[in-house]
């Protein structure tokens, strides 16, 4: 009878510890949560304010005297500057497919792109179109919306929480001898002595399918649903991230492409006027109405310049390769070239680099949308209600869990010892942890740690956001004024070059007063256009901080 009792026991055993909330309430998938919710540590690196590596063109005003420019000084700077005219080639892509497929809209916000019925074979091309095209062929943008996806799973995974948990479990036990029932009633002898009965046979089989479902877990499947819809956020945020930061790269290709242009027709127009400057240098000699050397003089500038523009044009080529690379369009990439006008073959880029006529909003106002929008400082806020949902979680090892439970047992009721057995049970079990190895109350003050972590973390991240808004409203209205003051620059230049050529034709100018005139049109110039360029990548900058990329193309419109 005590066998019986304990094998009983030991089955009842084996429902309980089946039936614990251990299995069911505390690992409510929060493995996967914790895996999909990325750390505070990561967080800080995704939320990093990519700066544009603007090219910058050393500025440097003309003297109204211009006799007294250094040659020596003019060629050097003009030769550093090709190399710096590369600053916006970024590391090339993975080519896109050409089959490339329509984003699919999932999100509540309207990110896709609007012109996507462009075709790659019109000659016209402008920076909203071109756009549009990175947004359907970039790789990473579609990566960025399969994350969504998957974040939506997770987030159908988390209902099941709610939902019962049924197990089915077999068991088969052998018993090491058969088992006796002794029936033996105390002070009653019986005329044939102790009963004992036989059990016929050793082994004992029965299945058992066993539900539970929890009422309480101490709020744990509710902050693991909030988790999820976090996730999702988060999923989005980081879409948007990866949008913006594929609009700078267009705009640093787009219009680097176009700056670079400038620079070889400039570069080229200082090559035809050297040579018009030799021709002219040769007839003189034949008259000798110059020395030899002004002649070898004249030939070596000539060479020179010839040597920059071609110089500017591999560069230029370059840029059109960057920008090839970033659009991702097979057409683009086999049937657009560049002559050696500096002119786009099969390709019109109709967005110029031009300054805006309308005036900037406010700064206040663009640090308000940047702080209101920006989907880096979004993201961060996210990772902070994660982190406190987290704790919710921690704070629910603390409390009770209560679920219902029940189940059926399968059995061949042929066995005596399986007469024993119930064929069914239900009820309610509650359990409370007084004492746990898992280190409970350390990792609900990690969380509380982690949580203040998380707001210097966002408050620096705020105060980084607002200095990168300033210095690019600062750098647009500079760019604005310098863009003024070279206007003026030109015009000298034009006038000293004009009046230096025909005082070499008179016999009143050397070679070096014409090459070194020339040589400040042709730097005024490009410092005019790099300054129209710094506009475009600083205004740019503004509305990608503020989220507002439409605005942009309204802005550069006029």
């Amino acid at each position: 009878m005590k066998k019986i009792i304990f094998l009983c026991g030991a089955i009842i055993a084996l429902n309980a510890e089946t039936l614990s909330m251990d299995s069911n309430l505390e690992s409510i998938n929060l493995a996967k949560i914790a895996e999909s919710t990325k750390s505070v540590e990561s967080m800080k690196t995704e939320s990093q304010y990519t700066e544009f590596a603007i090219p910058s063109i050393a500025s440097s005003n003309f003297s109204s005297n211009v006799n007294d420019s250094n040659k020596k000084y003019l060629e050097t700077n003009l030769k550093s500057k090709q190399t710096q005219y590369n600053l916006y080639i970024s590391n090339a892509e993975s080519k896109a497919d050409s089959s490339s497929q329509n984003l699919k809209n999932l999100t509540s916000q309207n990110l896709e792109p609007q012109n996507l019925e462009w075709n790659p074979n019109s000659q016209n091309l402008n920076i909203q179109e071109a756009f549009d095209l990175v947004l359907l062929n970039n790789e990473s943008l579609k990566a960025s919306f399969k994350n969504i996806e998957k974040s939506q799973k997770i987030k159908d995974s988390t209902y099941m929480l709610f939902a019962p948990n049924i197990d089915i479990i077999g068991s088969y036990n052998y018993i090491d001898e058969k088992m006796k029932l002794n029936l033996e009633i105390p002070n009653v002898p019986l005329p044939i002595g102790n009963l004992a009965i036989n059990l016929s046979t050793n082994r004992l089989a029965y299945g058992l399918i066993n539900i539970i479902y929890p009422l309480y877990t101490g709020g744990k499947r509710l902050a693991a649903l909030d988790i999820a819809n976090l996730n999702i956020d988060d999923a989005n945020f980081l879409m948007q991230i990866n949008k913006i930061n594929l609009f700078e790269k267009l705009i640093k290709a787009y219009y680097g492409l176009k700056l670079n242009i400038e620079v070889y027709k400039s570069l080229k127009d200082v090559e035809n006027g050297a040579k018009e400057h030799l021709e002219n240098a040769l007839k003189l000699e034949e008259n000798a109405q110059i020395a030899k050397i002004e002649r070898l003089s004249a030939q070596v500038e000539y060479d020179k310049a010839k040597n920059k523009a071609l110089q500017a044009k591999d560069t230029a080529e370059i840029a059109l390769l960057g920008l090839k690379t970033i659009i991702q369009d097979e057409n683009i990439a086999q049937n657009v070239l560049l002559d050696e006008n500096g002119k786009i073959i099969n390709l019109n880029l109709t967005s110029e680099l031009l300054i805006s006529t309308k005036e900037l909003e406010s700064l206040q106002n663009y640090q308000s949308k940047t702080l209101a929008s920006y989907p880096a400082l979004k993201t961060i806020e996210t990772k902070k209600e994660q982190v406190k949902k987290l704790g919710d979680i921690e704070f629910a090892n603390f409390l009770p869990t209560i679920g219902l439970q029940g189940g059926y047992v399968f059995k061949d009721n042929s066995i005596l010892l399986n007469k024993i057995m119930p064929n069914w049970y239900i009820g309610v079990t509650a359990k409370l942890t007084l004492i746990s190895p898992s280190g409970r109350i350390f990792k609900y003050q990690a969380n509380k740690i982690a949580q203040s972590e998380i707001e210097h973390t966002l408050s620096q991240a705020k105060k980084d956001i607002l200095l990168l808004v300033e210095s690019a409203y600062k750098e647009a209205l500079s760019a604005r004024e310098s863009y003024k003051n070279f206007s003026s620059t030109i015009l000298l230049a034009k006038e000293n070059l004009k009046l230096q050529e025909e005082a070499f034709i008179n016999g009143m100018a050397n070679n070096t007063q014409v090459s070194d005139a020339r040589n400040q049109l042709s730097f005024a110039t490009i410092e005019l256009k790099n300054s129209q360029y710094k506009y475009i990548l600083a205004l740019a900058k503004l509305y990608a901080l503020s989220n507002d990329i439409e605005s942009f193309y309204l802005f550069t419109q006029n």
